[in-house]
């Protein structure tokens, strides 16, 4: 992919795990107290009503496992933005171990934390973190299934996503032909009384590429011409394509990824998702007919 200039940092970053690449998370989760990202969560994100500390009764109380809180509830959380909360899993045997395999969960929107097979110890814990991505509006349920060795675990999980504050939506649901180019600009609106920077942008799959919007502002210039420092500075309630996402694909299918957007204020994660159909035909240019020539 090209860089768009000295400060325009475009990679290439193939996302083994949504967690890791937006808060830092190991690929593990951490069997001895409660994951630091859910800790460092935006204190002005709306709260939700999850209280692991605050005397919450146990999902399960089997022989040998308990979970806390009773569910995961992420409450109201903007479209393209993050939100991770922690689920806890405590070995209540007195003797016996358990190994905890796997955690996985229902729908595109819920994503928990990869980690190896873990043994709790009789009294031990294990953290399990879980992002909510918002990809549309309304209520959002879930499930996140927990394989031990004491058997699966069900718990649900509960969300709403409303609207983005920035005005930014995924890119879901286009059809495309073969080898044809989708190239959709991707913009900002800055809600601030004060200035909005926006300081990277990249893309964590190969086949997605960005470049400069096109179009011009509201003075006339075109917005290849400007400065990534001008193009990137949103004035207080100013509305702005910052890049242009650039897919084509000349093999038939469903491609998955996602922009990241990285401002003075916030993470933006925005999924995208192209059909690309061979069936489709691309429009051709009509043979011209010059008739007889005598």
């Amino acid at each position: 992919m090209r860089a768009l200039g000295a400060d325009l940092r475009v990679h290439f970053r193939v996302v083994a795990l949504l967690l890791g690449l937006l808060f830092g998370l190991a690929p593990w989760a951490d069997a001895t107290a409660p994951d630091p990202a859910a800790q460092a969560a935006d204190p002005a994100a709306p709260a939700s009503s999850n209280d692991a500390d605050g005397g919450a009764e146990p999902l399960w109380t089997s022989a040998q496992i308990t979970i806390v809180p009773p569910r995961l509830a992420f409450g109201r959380r903007p479209l393209c933005i993050p939100a991770v909360e922690s689920t806890v899993l405590t070995n209540t045997a007195a003797e016996r171990e358990v190994e905890v395999y796997s955690a996985s969960a229902s729908g595109a929107h819920f994503h928990p934390s990869l980690f190896e097979p873990t043994v709790l110890r009789p009294g031990a814990s294990l953290t399990i973190s879980t992002v909510f991505l918002p990809r549309e509006l309304g209520a959002v349920n879930g499930t996140l299934v927990v394989q031990t060795s004491a058997g699966a675990f069900l718990y649900w999980l509960t969300a709403e996503g409303v609207a983005n504050p920035y005005g930014v939506s995924p890119l879901l649901g286009a059809r495309v032909p073969a080898d044809a180019r989708y190239v959709p600009p991707i913009g900002l609106f800055n809600p601030l009384a004060t200035a909005l920077r926006v300081t990277e942008v990249y893309t964590s799959e190969g086949f997605l590429h960005l470049t400069l919007p096109r179009g011009d502002d509201e003075s006339g210039a075109p917005y290849a011409s400007m400065a990534i420092e001008q193009l990137w500075a949103l004035a207080p309630r100013e509305s702005r394509p910052i890049v242009s996402l650039n897919f084509s694909a000349s093999a038939p299918g469903t491609y998955r990824g996602y922009v990241h957007v990285r401002t003075s204020l916030d993470t933006l994660i925005i999924p995208i998702e192209v059909a690309v159909d061979a069936s489709a035909v691309r429009p051709a240019a009509m043979p011209f007919d010059f008739g007889v020539l005598t």
